[in-house]
């Protein structure tokens, strides 16, 4: 959504500002872009998408972050080491995270408002349960 308002600010500001004559004032047509230019950046980082992969195969609960689509980065726990899956609360968003056996606890997702995280958590917690070794 952030990147949808930046480019229709770049867009409509862009060309309803004219181009000036005078030679100081000819930076004027920036000033668009500088508007526009946060709500670009908060739309990028909004594309930061988490994957969750429990592999009963491997024993291993990977987590991958990518940005655009290219990978940012990637995290692998044993099973053996994952204690459980567990739902936080940060203001009014929700994530999750991994509570390890020997080591602190490490988000696997960005805070959200979206809805679901307990049942994921849930499901997760029921997976590992039955294919800890």
């Amino acid at each position: 959504m952030c990147l949808v308002i930046g480019y229709g600010v770049i867009f409509s500001l862009w060309k309803n500002v004219p181009r000036p004559i005078h030679p100081a004032l000819r930076l004027t047509w920036l000033i668009p872009i500088v508007i526009a230019v946060p709500f670009l950046i908060l739309g990028v980082i909004g594309q930061v998408k988490t994957q969750i992969t429990l592999s009963a195969d491997t024993g291993i609960l990977s987590v991958q972050k990518t940005l655009l689509s290219f990978p940012v980065s990637s995290k692998e726990y044993p099973f053996s080491e994952v204690r459980s899956i567990k739902v936080g609360v940060a203001d009014i968003s929700l994530f999750l995270y991994v509570s390890l056996i020997d080591k602190p606890a490490e988000d696997l997702t960005g805070a959200t408002d979206q809805t679901g995280h307990s049942e994921v958590a849930d499901a997760m917690n029921a997976f590992l349960i039955a294919n800890r070794r």
